[in-house]
């Protein structure tokens, strides 16, 4: 599944959201890129 959603093409937009949401909010932690990957991940899994 990570080959899949690292090959196919837009699947940056819901990632970039909850990025762009955690500097809003003023997150200042380190795993804003962890999850927004996991994010990514459930999304492509609730498809197959």
């Amino acid at each position: 599944m990570a080959r899949y959603i690292q090959k196919s093409g837009g699947k940056r937009v819901r990632p970039a959201v909850l990025l762009m949401a955690a500097r809003l909010s003023g997150y200042e932690g380190d795993r804003a890129v962890l999850y927004a990957s996991v994010v990514e991940f459930i999304h492509t899994a609730t498809l197959v």
